[in-house]
């Protein structure tokens, strides 16, 4: 799986857009940010990374204005 199918499902249950949160894997001590605008929006694939086991997928919504 990556980033984008782990977002599939998780918008199953919690509907996101883009621009309206930012995410972000942790593999071991990395962190490796993920452009959302870019993958959901552009096709960009470049931060769309193969999930691995034990990664860690966070996703943090914005505070709306």
């Amino acid at each position: 799986d990556t980033v984008l199918d782990a977002l599939a499902h998780a918008g199953r249950d919690v509907p996101l857009k883009a621009g309206t949160a930012t995410a972000w894997v942790v593999r071991g001590d990395e962190i490796l940010p993920v452009d959302l605008v870019g993958i959901t929006l552009h096709g960009v694939t470049k931060t769309n990374y193969a999930l691995k086991a034990g990664d860690k997928l966070f996703i943090q919504a914005k505070p709306e204005k």
